[in-house]
């Protein structure tokens, strides 16, 4: 579903009565595909238990997603944009492209364009116990947040990256960087 937001025009500005009160709609718009498509997943009740249910089809149902059916629907996206009129199609240099080259083209870098795998709260979790031993990045005190343990090999720049987010957030708070910047320059981090 696509969702389509209408908003009135401008109007005049009183000082006895302010602004003119505008109106916003919104409506969704379905997409369907022109073809169904669909699996019946079936699961050993053994493995399921062994597994733990909800664990079980939670991984289960994002590798399927993740492996399957948002390749099949990005496929399906770029045909329908290059079938429009007016859209051509590049094709010289784009075969032998590698991430580096695509990150070049899209201006960010090629970090922005790795998939870490991170679906769920565990696979998060999962990624950050990896990153303890070598950059030191361990629970606060309070349980409820993280810091860089100085003694880890990799501290130092790990700190060094923090602090640079921790500015660019802080400007972003401020309202001396807009959205759209500071997700520039996440992208190019």
């Amino acid at each position: 579903m696509i969702p389509k937001v209408q908003v009135t025009g401008r109007g005049n500005y009183a000082r006895n009565v302010g602004y003119k009160t505008g109106l916003i709609t919104q409506e969704f718009e379905t997409k369907t595909f022109n073809y169904n498509r669909g699996i019946w997943l079936v699961a050993d009740a053994v493995d399921v238990e062994e597994a733990g249910v909800l664990d079980c089809f939670v991984e289960v149902g994002v590798e399927l997603r993740r492996t399957q059916v948002t390749p099949e629907v990005d496929v399906f996206t770029f045909v329908k944009i290059t079938g429009h009129t007016g859209v051509t199609v590049e094709s010289t240099g784009c075969v032998s492209a590698n991430a580096a080259d695509i990150a070049k083209a899209l201006e960010v870098s090629e970090g922005a364009l790795k998939d870490y795998g991170v679906e769920t709260s565990r696979d998060l979790i999962a990624l950050l116990l990896q990153l303890e031993e070598g950059y030191g990045l361990v629970p606060s005190e309070d349980s409820m947040g993280l810091t860089v343990d100085p003694e880890a090999p990799h501290a130092p720049k790990l700190a060094q990256s923090i602090k640079s987010w921790a500015e660019k957030r802080a400007e972003l708070e401020r309202g001396e960087l807009d959205e759209d910047a500071y997700a520039d320059w996440k992208a190019s981090f």
